[in-house]
């Protein structure tokens, strides 16, 4: 068990080392019964990490009271903390149980059609789903037995090895090494600066779910316990779960135009391009799955809301389609709007290029994406 152990709870805990949003951390007897089933979940995460990315340290989690629902604490020279918000097993299971059963995506899932009792007529997609965040007061009506685990696991496994891979790649020690100065001479350097290192552990949580999953898949096609439509079912599950990890953090957010995080959608679109690139060489005959899933998610809040031009959210729409004749305006999800949303990423990758090299001095494990440099 990989649950921090009372002497770092201890250290976490202390004046110099507890972070400002942290009000808790509980102990393993603290929270053993009630917090069981998270527990589990992210002891099999951290575990799997931990092997496929060799990474050298001692990484443990803890559940804490936070007004920071995730985030990672170095705690000492090689040990380091995950340290997981304790409303998180609740609010997100909620979100993914809720949206992976409604018409429109859950056939691609495998999951049960369940109809939602609540109104959304005419709602935005973030005020839907953050009523379903932080207002199901009870989704026992949500958890029926043939309700597959795989889209909230990878959710789960995203947002984890997010945190994870700041400690992997090095993140925490350059940031507090002699060199990180120089990458950080202006405000907008360093914020540039962090963003990229955000962008980076984008990319690697969403490697991360694919070799995961994936490696689950082969598992049960040795022992012969999977059909191939369960096969895909898993597929779209997985990548379900990395879309809804994007909604669940713009759900929790109170700035949409964050200095030191790529935005939202830029981060979505990190994903999207590491999973293509993951299927068109490991799956290219299944290379549409990835938009095919995008689209059954788009007209399941459709479903909800009654219009695409209510969500005003770029997963579903990331372009506004002007009628000069009719003075009007539709919303619409094209290629132009990915190409933008990616453009905007061209100096983290520029910046990558550069902060590259000295991230390798404090890499622990798994491995960097290439240093590409615009001509």
């Amino acid at each position: 068990m990989l649950y921090s152990s009372d002497e770092l709870i201890f250290k976490i805990m202390s004046f110099s080392l507890k972070p400002k949003s942290l009000n808790y951390a509980y102990t393993w007897e603290e929270i053993k019964t009630k917090y069981s089933g998270l527990i589990d979940e992210l002891d099999g995460i951290i575990s799997s990490l931990l092997v496929s990315s060799k990474t050298n340290a001692n990484v443990t989690f803890a559940i804490v009271a936070s007004q920071s629902p995730f985030q990672v604490i170095h705690v000492a020279e090689n040990d380091f903390a995950i340290l997981i918000g304790d409303r998180t097993f609740d609010t997100l299971i909620s979100l993914c149980v809720r949206i992976q059963s409604l018409e429109g995506i859950n056939d691609m899932v495998g999951a049960p059609n369940i109809k939602e009792p609540k109104q959304f007529s005419g709602k935005y997609l973030l005020d839907i789903t953050k009523e379903i965040v932080f207002h199901t007061k009870d989704p026992a009506y949500l958890m029926l037995p043939t309700q597959p685990k795989y889209v909230y696991r990878a959710a789960l496994c995203f947002i984890v090895s997010h945190e994870f891979a700041h400690i992997s790649h090095g993140h925490l020690e350059f940031k507090k090494s002699e060199v990180f100065p120089q990458y950080a001479q202006t405000e907008d350097e360093h914020a540039t600066t962090l963003r990229t290192l955000e962008m980076d552990a984008d990319a690697s949580a969403t490697s991360s779910v694919f070799a995961i999953f994936e490696n689950n898949i082969e598992s049960m096609k040795q022992l012969e316990e999977i059909p191939p439509n369960l096969e895909k079912s898993i597929r779209a599950g997985y990548i379900l779960g990395i879309y809804i990890a994007h909604i669940y953090h713009d759900s929790l957010t109170l700035n949409y135009t964050p200095k030191r995080y790529p935005t939202g959608y830029s981060r979505f679109m990190t994903s999207v391009s590491v999973i293509q690139q993951l299927y068109s060489k490991n799956f290219p005959e299944q290379l549409g799955l990835p938009e095919e899933t995008r689209r059954s998610l788009t007209q399941a809040f459709v479903n909800l809301s009654g219009h695409l031009n209510n969500l005003w959210h770029p997963i579903v729409a990331n372009s506004q389609v002007y009628d000069i004749q009719n003075h009007s305006v539709s919303h619409e999800y094209n290629t132009l709007g990915e190409v933008i949303a990616l453009d905007s990423l061209e100096p983290l990758h520029d910046r990558w290029a550069l902060i590259r090299p000295e991230l390798e001095k404090f890499r622990r494990g798994g491995s960097f994406a290439p240093a590409i440099t615009r001509v």
